[in-house]
């Protein structure tokens, strides 16, 4: 149950302006107070997240791809379906007559006078094998229960039952009134609680049922459907044992809603992945007779999750977020006047977009999608994107990476074309960082020193360490001004832009002390944000692997508090450096 009201949730948070929905399950093992502790914290993360304390591990559900078997399905079998008579029931029946010749019994609540009933019993007869419908109501027990045993007397043995009935009714839960609501819900989980149950009580083995992708994402006007389908899966598997199947289907290609012109022009030009007809039935052949499975489209992701995040929380006020193309593209402004504090991220009078901006913006757009345990990786700015006052259109594109739905791609694009690049990988923190000098430092550079023209370009807002020290060994620790990373004021990317801004400066001084010169940054090998700095903490940045080769300078960073605890990595961030 507590699955359904997550799920419930997660699409009335789609629906309001709630900035995010967490479903957190602890085993026995945990007590009630560490609970209230681990719960504290990931609200705190603030992000879309299904997570499981297990075992003293923190679990946290994703989707990656699970090879099918290719074993495809045994010929001339007999099967019972609900719902199939209209609809992706149907077209999956229709298969499974044509492909592999099944005797099938199809229920449903419409008359079979229906014209369209009609129309479908003639198309599947037309294939040679035994089709009869029978008219009954999947939410009345005693009236299916009849079907059953009516069924039970024209076949010697049934091999299997489908369960595709249900309906759904796109409209926020607001404007839904409680009949709505019981009529929505109970169309697709009592039919399916009444089936399972006939199923088990006349021996039948395979048992599948049709769900929707909603049901793991939530989606807005569909809370009901959601959480419907989603207890019905629950429902599904208990007491299941090998033979219980769940799919759940993304949106098909001009079948059921998208049969309707205008939903299917719409979906298309949002890039949203129809399932061809023809290809969901070679889907459905390839399930293996075992607990649930899944047919997800990477594109899907984007869909249903991308356009309803609060990317409010990037900082930049109001944006706008629309599948194109089967990416994700968002569109948002920057400019002086609205962001005074980047006058301060100027060189030769030309005020620049910080990379350190772009990075907080990559690395929050992976967390704001719930890949929490991907970073952001091989980040390179390509060019400088120059800030004035009027604003300027950025344009991000987020796109899957084929090889693995948990990665992303992201690029920046202003209307002159593409700014910055990343992609998304694998936590690397077990790496063992070059160990900082803990002897005399050989110089300590105060703000009065780094900030100077020919060094540390930045205005007053930008000026964030407080001292430079310097090791023999080429490493370094640089202090932040952790009072000026937090003025009030300021829009909520600067607090971890500045502290990335803040490392890259910290950078610069080590390459000016050992090399002299000065350079610009332009990229970043991976940006680990591990956990976000207390109020009250004092940070400090490590720097190590300082190289100059080629006039790249080069080196991995280290975010520490006074606790020694690590807050954050920074690996093979580089300068062009002359």
């Amino acid at each position: 149950m507590a699955q359904t009201i997550a799920s419930f949730l997660f699409s009335i948070k789609k629906e309001n302006a709630i900035r995010f929905a967490t479903h957190i399950v602890f085993d026995s093992s945990y007590a009630r107070k560490e609970q209230e502790q681990l719960a504290l914290k990931e609200l705190r993360l603030g992000s879309d997240n299904r997570v499981r304390y297990q075992d003293s591990k923190r679990q946290v559900l994703s989707l990656e791809p699970v090879p099918v078997s290719t074993s495809g399905k045994e010929n001339k079998q007999t099967f019972i379906a609900l719902g199939g008579a209209k609809g992706i029931t149907f077209e999956i029946v229709k298969h499974l007559v044509s492909q592999h010749s099944y005797d099938v019994h199809l229920i449903g609540r419409t008359p079979s006078e229906d014209p369209e009933v009609q129309r479908n019993l003639m198309e599947l007869k037309a294939f040679g094998t035994q089709v009869s419908y029978h008219q009954a109501d999947g939410t009345d027990f005693p009236e299916l229960e009849k079907a059953f045993r009516l069924i039970f007397e024209q076949s010697t043995s049934v091999s299997g039952v489908l369960q595709g009935a249900g309906a759904e009714s796109s409209r926020s839960f607001s404007e839904k009134s409680q009949e709505d609501i019981r009529d929505e819900f109970f169309a697709k989980v009592q039919p399916t609680l009444n089936l399972k149950t006939l199923a088990d009580q006349f021996g039948i083995k395979n048992q599948i049922l049709f769900s929707s992708i909603i049901a793991h994402f939530g989606n807005l006007g569909q809370s009901i459907y959601s959480a419907a389908n989603n207890l019905s899966e629950n429902m599904w598997y208990w007491r299941a044992e090998k033979g219980a199947i769940v799919i759940q289907w993304p949106p098909w290609e001009a079948t059921g809603m998208t049969k309707k012109p205008v939903i299917d022009q719409v979906l298309r030009q949002a890039g949203v992945s129809l399932l061809p007809k023809d290809q969901a039935g070679k889907f459905f052949d390839s399930f293996p007779v075992e607990l649930g499975k899944m047919i997800f489209d990477a594109n899907d992701f984007l869909l249903y999750q991308g356009p309803l995040v609060d990317w409010g929380r990037l900082g930049f006020g109001e944006i706008s977020a629309l599948p194109l193309n089967s990416k994700l593209q968002l569109k948002l402004s920057l400019s002086t006047e609205r962001f005074p504090v980047l006058k301060d991220h100027s060189i030769e009078e030309r005020t620049l977009m910080p990379i350190a901006l772009v990075g907080f913006v990559f690395d929050e757009t992976r967390f704001l999608l719930g890949l929490s345990t991907t970073t952001v990786s091989q980040l390179h700015m390509y060019r400088p994107f120059e800030v004035d006052h009027h604003s300027k259109n950025l344009f991000l594109s987020v796109s899957r990476q084929e090889a693995n739905t948990n990665r992303i791609n992201l690029a920046l694009f202003d209307e002159s074309g593409l700014l910055a690049e990343a992609s998304t990988g694998e936590f690397t923190s077990n790496r063992n960082p070059q160990k900082r000098n803990d002897g005399q430092a050989l110089k300590k550079y105060g703000p009065e020193e780094l900030y100077r023209k020919e060094r540390l370009f930045h205005g007053p807002h930008f000026q964030f360490l407080k001292r430079l020290s310097i090791y023999e060994n080429k490493t370094a620790k640089a202090e932040i001004d952790c009072q000026k990373i937090r003025q009030a004021g300021q829009p909520t990317w600067y607090v971890w832009t500045g502290l990335i801004d803040s490392g890259l400066q910290a950078l610069a001084g080590v390459g000016f002390h050992f090399f002299s010169g000065a350079g610009l940054p332009v990229a970043i090998g991976e940006i680990e944000r591990l956990a976000s700095p207390s109020e009250n903490d004092e940070l400090s940045w490590e720097i190590t692997h300082v190289k100059n080769e080629d006039r790249k300078l080069s080196a991995d960073l280290t975010l520490k508090n006074q606790k020694e605890e690590v807050l954050a990595h920074i690996y093979s961030a580089s300068f062009n450096w002359k």
